[in-house]
């Protein structure tokens, strides 16, 4: 039976899509580098590491629900085209408005490389979509032994291990922090295992009231949130001790916010898990919302985008002083998020538009003969 696209996913996917611009606020507005207030600089820090896990969550829904569907190309195509569409568009408006300005070389470059090789999410999560009818074939065709097997595996290779060696080059598995393909097809397997066998009918859980299990995930999430973050303050202090306490500690500093970090995608899965439970019925607004993030994802994090932003927003604006600081990232996460979505919805409606005319009939009928094998 098709899983229902539960309005409860498409909220954590717009929650998660907010964590993502509050993370590039931080990172990308240089926030924790201008902060001279200590009891701000500790806020921001617990606020990184309460939503570090954004990426992880986004993959895991896709595995949640990909797992059971069919491979469409045209969704494919749709993604690789809307991330053309959103890259030549800003360039073209930097480029009228006289902040950029670029050669014929710089277009190709821009229409063939830089439109998806610049958004490193969405590189990898197209890849993934393609791959994903051959990851369905193996794990809907394995035993619940052989799926945890699996997990249990890719969890010491992809995950322990580099955190462990602190995701050095020269170490057995090179992660680079987890901005990789098979950290997401790790992610992807996961989602996936709790579609097919899901915790609530497992183990202890299936005991346990909807309430306390509930109380359960969140506990976990924080836990693991809370040890994390305490592993990161221990070993950045005793690292200063000598360089051979640096040499010991320094791969806890590393990977306290690399997405393959066993605790981050411990609290996302437990994250993801508590979102599982919630019985949001079927939401035209949520839905609607949560069709547009990857679109915001393309807008705001846009090279040129993301070089202006921040300072236009009066981040990254030189030393920050005041505790409400926090409160202003906030906002500015929710701004960015609202502009990126109308900006969205017009791309929608004009798209719909489009899909009226005969051409595009024509043009769409055209291409579906030809890739009708695929």
């Amino acid at each position: 039976m098709k899983a229902e696209r539960k309005s409860n996913f498409e909220l954590l996917r717009i929650i998660s899509m907010l964590m993502i611009i509050t993370w590039h606020i931080i990172f990308h507005g240089n926030v924790l580098a201008n902060t001279q207030n200590p009891i701000l600089y500790f806020l921001v820090e617990i606020l990184k590491f309460i939503i570090i896990i954004h990426v992880n969550l986004f993959v895991l829904i896709t595995g949640y629900f990909n797992c059971k569907s069919k491979f469409k190309l045209k969704k494919s195509l749709k993604l690789v085209l809307e991330s053309v569409f959103y890259y030549l568009a800003i360039c073209i408006i930097f480029q009228k408005i006289g902040l950029v300005k670029f050669s014929a070389a710089n277009w190709i470059r821009n229409i063939f490389v830089n439109s998806y090789q610049d958004y490193w999410f969405l590189s990898n999560y197209i890849v993934l979509y393609f791959l994903s009818p051959y990851i369905n074939k193996f794990i809907n065709n394995s035993t619940q032994k052989e799926h945890k097997r699996l997990l249990l595996i890719m969890l010491i290779l992809f995950s322990m291990i580099p955190y462990l060696t602190g995701n050095k080059e020269s170490g057995l598995i090179f992660s680079n922090n987890g901005y990789t393909l098979y950290n997401f097809t790790f992610l992807y397997i996961i989602g996936a295992y709790f579609r097919l066998y899901p915790l609530k009918n497992s183990y202890h859980f299936k005991k346990m009231s909807t309430k306390k299990y509930r109380i359960v995930l969140i506990l976990i999430c924080f836990c693991s949130m809370l040890t994390n973050y305490l592993l990161y303050k221990t070993s950045f202090d005793l690292s200063k001790i000598s360089n051979s306490f640096n040499e010991v500690f320094e791969n806890f500093i590393i990977e306290s916010t690399n997405y393959e970090n066993p605790f981050i995608i411990l609290q996302a899965v437990s994250f993801f898990l508590f979102f599982e439970t919630l019985n949001i019925k079927n939401s035209k607004i949520i839905n609607r919302i949560a069709s547009t993030t990857l679109g915001i994802y393309m807008i705001h994090d846009n090279t040129l985008i993301r070089g202006n932003i921040y300072r236009w927003l009066k981040i990254n604006n030189g030393p920050i002083y005041s505790t409400s600081f926090i409160f202003y990232i906030l906002l500015s996460a929710i701004i960015i998020f609202a502009v990126c979505m109308i900006i969205d919805f017009i791309r929608q409606f004009l798209v719909f538009i489009i899909k009226k005319t005969t051409l595009y009939k024509w043009l769409r009928s055209k291409i579906s003969n030809a890739l009708k094998d695929f």
